[in-house]
């Protein structure tokens, strides 16, 4: 939602793009995309761009530049790179399941040697 109360642009139609007063006579045309849709419509891709922005920034606690650039980057990624790249897309949830278990499994072996060691010198 836009900051109207605080912003000191000159308003303009949602609907056309343009600055008038009154009701919009003229075509809609998103001023974010130049699509035939107003700039309040949820199917416009830069809506979409800007939601997913915010639900990744929300998600892993980064700041709006870091999300932001985080996602541009990813936008870049594309299919051949993907094909290519030939990983899962839950790669990382894997890589870190296996990590956790390794560390639980070093856990465990360190555990029972300190046990050893302690019940050693007890004797």
């Amino acid at each position: 939602m836009h900051p109207s109360r605080v912003c000191e642009k000159t308003p303009i139609c949602p609907s056309c793009g343009e600055i008038h007063s009154g009701i919009c006579q003229v075509p809609q045309k998103c001023i974010n995309c130049q699509g035939g849709h107003s700039a309040t419509s949820r199917g416009c891709p830069f809506y979409i761009k800007e939601q997913n922005i915010i639900e990744l920034k929300g998600r892993n606690h980064f700041t709006t530049a870091e999300a932001r650039r985080i996602y541009n980057q990813s936008a870049k990624f594309n299919y051949a790179a993907a094909v290519k790249a030939n990983t899962p897309s839950n790669d990382i949830e894997e890589r870190r399941e296996t990590m956790l278990f390794k560390m639980n499994e070093n856990i465990e072996s360190i555990t029972t040697n300190y046990i050893a060691v302690v019940t050693a010198v007890k004797e």
